[in-house]
């Protein structure tokens, strides 16, 4: 029976036996391009949020704000004034 000696590296030990051994999943060209644009699609919205959404948010905050001083219309009278034979409608 033969002694086996074991490597720190699989590639070493396989290039040893005179095995090829397969590429690892970290160097697949597919891998790579998931990766590169799962990164430009998290870059992308990051970009959006900063830039396009953030700045609407903030104005519609300080609509918001201003218009919460604004006085509020609560009633409406409106009285008719029929003297001079013409019809006049106030409104207070």
């Amino acid at each position: 029976m033969a002694k086996r000696t074991t490597s720190s590296s699989g590639a070493q030990l396989a290039a040893a036996e005179g095995k090829t051994q397969p590429t690892p999943l970290k160097d697949h060209p597919l891998v790579f391009l998931v990766v590169a644009c799962s990164a430009t699609a998290v870059t992308t919205w990051t970009l959006s949020e900063i830039f396009r959404v953030t700045p609407i948010q903030s104005q519609l905050e300080r609509q918001l704000s201003e218009n919460a001083s604004s006085p509020v219309i609560k009633d409406i009278t409106t009285t008719t004034d029929k003297s001079n034979e013409a019809e006049v409608v106030h409104s207070d």
